[in-house]
Order: structure tokens, then sequence, then C-alpha cells
């Protein structure tokens, strides 16, 4: 899905540009006063505790796979970025998206240790920008107008970096010219509660309008039709040394939607599960839990820290998750299952359609 891709890129990029130097060592900011007013995207991590517990698993576990896998996401993350990831705290994310496909205002508040004057060069050299520097609002604003990249430090131990415009308006708010966030986006952040990543958005109308304008001949399971009733999506997610726990609000608009929403999810969910090939993987889809609450579908998920350290190294391996071939042997469709959604119709061959004329031997 496209909105997928879009949230998956933002938490992506959290992790692989970052730039930074200092400016006025007097002042401490918190980096959620800082986001701009007018986003549709929030997300927060908590990156020296992610890393720390992953890690911490990897060496109670003993388990050099992990370990392994560790110690690659790190030295590719400081490889790309020019900095020592173990020097990132937490990192703010926020986005306005005008479409499913672009995010041409982005912006990354990071906070850590940020104290090597190289630093700045460090990312020229590794990410390719080449930045020109100019006085915006009291701080120091590195620029590279053709890949439309700012980095603005604020001190030693905090850097905002993203679209051009993205950094200036945060500087902005710093100086009361422009009011923070606040609203529906930032009200679904804060109800996600204190855990180590979380994301809040508004679903854009592209991505609404996406679910009611299916291509003819998808062989969709289910009907998508409640899913254009979205109106924003809350996720949070802890990593303990054990387990991965995972929730999802979505929110419908009208509240019956949600109701019928669930429904397809359960449908879809059985039917991948039902597809699999892959036992362990089938388990695993069959324990996401879908409940219902007035106008809300909520999604509950763990999977213990040995099953996600499996799924790392299948996507690595390049054998994905899930496997959903034609069906395992001897499947059959119970009797009474039903696609919500569809009717009889949508089975019906055009007038016009001929089989192939299959020669004699």
């Amino acid at each position: 899905m496209k909105v997928k891709n879009v949230v998956l890129g933002c938490l992506l990029l959290a992790m692989m540009l970052v730039p930074a130097t200092s400016c006025n060592e007097s002042v401490t900011y918190e980096a959620l006063d800082l986001v701009p007013e007018g986003i549709n995207m929030l997300a927060g991590i908590k990156v020296n505790e992610m890393l720390r517990n992953w890690q911490l698993y990897s060496e109670l576990e003993g388990n050099e796979n992990t370990e392994e896998q560790f110690d690659e996401m790190r030295d590719s993350f400081g490889d790309e970025i020019g900095i020592d990831v173990n020097d990132i705290s937490s990192a703010v994310i926020f986005a306005r998206e005008s479409s499913t496909d672009t995010m041409e205002y982005m912006g990354i508040i990071l906070e850590g240790n940020f104290a090597d004057q190289d630093l700045i060069d460090n990312i020229e050299k590794e990410t390719g920008n080449k930045f020109e520097t100019e006085n915006y609002g009291n701080f120091t604003l590195y620029t590279d107008a053709n890949a439309d990249a700012a980095v603005a430090p604020l001190n030693n131990m905090m850097i905002i970096m993203g679209s051009i415009q993205a950094v200036k308006d945060c500087i902005n708010v710093i100086n009361g010219e422009l009011s923070r966030v606040s609203g529906g986006v930032l009200d679904t952040y804060d109800d996600m509660g204190n855990v180590m990543l979380k994301l809040a958005m508004k679903i854009p109308q592209e991505a609404k309008e996406s679910f009611a304008d299916q291509p003819e001949g998808d062989m969709m399971p289910v009907g998508l039709d409640s899913f254009e009733d979205m109106q924003s999506l809350g996720l949070a997610a802890n990593m303990g040394t054990q387990a991965l726990t995972i929730k999802v609000n979505i929110e419908f608009s009208p509240a019956d939607s949600a109701a019928k929403a669930a429904e397809s999810l359960e449908t879809m969910l059985d039917f991948i599960a039902m597809m699999s090939q892959d036992e362990e993987s089938a388990e695993l889809i069959k324990g996401i839990e879908i409940t219902t609450g007035g106008s809300r579908v909520y999604l509950d998920y763990e999977i213990s820290m040995a099953e996600l350290a499996e799924m790392a190294e299948s996507f690595q391996e390049g054998t994905g998750f899930p496997m959903i071939p034609s069906g395992p042997p001897d499947m059959e469709l119970p009797e009474d299952f039903e696609f919500p959604g569809w009717d009889d119709d949508d089975f019906e061959f055009p007038d016009d359609f001929e089989l192939p004329e299959i020669p004699e031997n």
C-alpha cells in the first residue's frame, strides 16, 4: 500500500540522514515544541533505547545472527550519514504529504551528542550534498537547493534537517513567527502513550480514494469500500529484550465503517494465513488481534524477538514474509467461507469471454 511506503520511508529517513554542528549552547529545546503547524504526519523514535534493547537481546541469547544484524545495521547507518548512530538518542519526524507518492515537506529533529565540528563535512561527503551557508533567524542554516535539503544545528544536543522550508519553519516556531503543531495529529500522537516508537497521521485523500478506485480485474479477497472512511491512524511499538508489541488505532467517519473495516481485515488476514505454505508465518498472522470500539478499529500484535530476528533474516535473504503462493497442498475453502463486500455477480465472466481453443494431439 502506498501509505505504508510513505510511513516506512519516514521512519527510515530518521536514521539515514543526520547532520550536526553547534549554535546557541545556552538554550535547550523540546523537540515536539519545534514541530510547525499544518503537518499531517508525526512520528517519534527513541533510537538509543531501540538499539540498546536489540543489542541486549543479542547478547543475552548469544545469537550470532542477531549480533551480526545489529552490527550491520549500526555500521550501515554510520556509513550513510557520517555519524555514529550511538550518538543519537531520539528522533521526531514530521511531514506534510500532498499525495501518497511524495513528501516534498519533511523534517527530522534529532537529539543526542553532536559536538563533532567535522560532522557537516562528513554529511556532505557521505550524502553528496553541497551545502551553502546562510544566517536564518539567528541560526546557521546549511542548504543544498538542488536537493531541497537543509541542516540547522541548534546546539551540541539538537539538529534539524529535512526539506528547506520544513527546517526554516521549525526556526520560525522557535522565534514565535509560526505556531507549533496542534489539533488532531498531535492528539493522536499523544494518545499513543510513552513508547519506543509512535506515529500519528491524517490519511491523505488520495489514499482514501484509492480504495474505491481498484482497477478492474484486481482479485481482492474482500471489499475495501469502508476504508475510504479512514480519517487518521496511530501506531505505537515497544521493544523489550524478549518481545516487540505493536498497537494500531484507526479512526473512521462515519463510525459504522469501523465495524465493516474490521470484518474485512479479519477476513483478509484469515485468507492470507490460509494461503501461506509456511506454518510459522501463518501462525504469526493469526496472532494479530482486531477489535472495535465506537469509531475506531484496534489492532494488537506481539512478536517475540526470536521471531523478529527470523523475520529480519528472511527479508535479508530475500525470502520475504509472508509466503503467499497458490495455497497449501489439498487446501479447500470451507463451505460457509465468504468474502465481505462481494456477491456472486463479481465472479461472472464477460459476455464475450471465450476459452482458447486447445489443439488436438
